[in-house]
């Protein structure tokens, strides 16, 4: 039996069965190239378990070559996408698990986006990933409705605006009189000129719909984050009674908006504010 298995993948091999296997199967590359990967990786550590090195030259070579051909993510075949845990990450995409930290203080609220589109298709390779979030009893109850339209968000701000303001006159003493001076300044958009606005919905009648919508909103602002894109969650998006615009924007009448969501391209990433010591209450062993 061979005590040393010597195992050379160049880059130009890697090309070849990239563009074979493309054309053989009418996958895109992209594809093709994560499932290479999932295999070599399968391979890597098969061979770790048996005591054998495995030469690093090949990887770090696709990897170059994934970057150079200027492959991204946008459009791979999601069930390769999750089982690959290492693809090459363009648009800030973290690709070692260690990275998970960096995106921990990377996700920040923002309120200052750049005047560009975020692409449909990536809007919804991020609802995907917020579906993996944990939810009770795996009942999954979210659904999600997008807006990438800037008059109609000008219009769903207004309507948050006023139905706010007729609640502040009635309530004089409620915690968001603080924005009332802000609320009543006409070109202001609580959605802060974002290009896109997603609200997570679900059932009135499901009792963990909430949590298990924030769960969905946590993941969506994380990945979104993660393909650097900025989000903040403007809890004032959800004060909407028209029920013209409610029809129009597809609500159903069984559901109610748990996170409205804004995501675009951030101008700029403020740095993480400082956060108070966790308060353990008390730990029992």
């Amino acid at each position: 039996m061979c005590k040393k298995i010597r195992l050379t993948v160049t880059v130009d091999f890697g090309k070849r069965f990239m563009n074979g296997f493309s054309k053989l199967s009418g996958e895109t590359m992209e594809d093709v190239l994560t499932l290479y990967r999932i295999l070599t990786s399968s391979l890597r550590r098969f061979l770790q378990k048996r005591g054998l090195n495995w030469p690093s030259k090949s990887l770090k070579g696709l990897r170059h070559l994934h970057l150079k051909s200027g492959m991204t993510n946008q459009g791979i075949h999601p069930h390769l996408r999750y089982l690959s845990g290492n693809v090459s990450a363009p648009q800030g995409r973290y690709n070692r698990m260690t990275d998970f930290f960096e995106l921990l203080l990377r996700r920040r609220s923002i309120r200052d986006f750049e005047a560009k589109e975020v692409p449909l298709g990536l809007v919804r390779q991020i609802i995907r990933d917020s579906c993996l979030a944990p939810s009770s009893a795996n009942g999954q109850p979210w659904r999600f409705i997008i807006i990438n339209h800037i008059r109609w968000m000008k219009r769903l701000s207004d309507e948050c605006k006023k139905n706010f303001l007729a609640y502040l006159e009635r309530n004089p003493e409620a915690p968001i009189k603080k924005y009332e001076t802000t609320l009543r300044k006409e070109n202001f958009n609580i959605f802060y000129n974002a290009p896109c606005l997603i609200y997570i919905v679900g059932p009135k009648d499901v009792a963990s719909v909430y949590v298990d919508c924030t769960l969905a909103a946590c993941y969506f602002m994380f990945s979104a984050a993660a393909r650097g894109l900025g989000t903040c969650w403007v809890g004032l998006g959800s004060n909407i009674r028209d029920p013209e615009i409610l029809e129009t924007i597809g609500m159903p009448q069984d559901c109610k908006i748990v996170a409205p969501i804004i995501v675009g391209y951030p101008k700029s990433i403020p740095a993480p504010l400082d956060r108070n010591e966790p308060q353990i209450l008390k730990v029992v062993s």
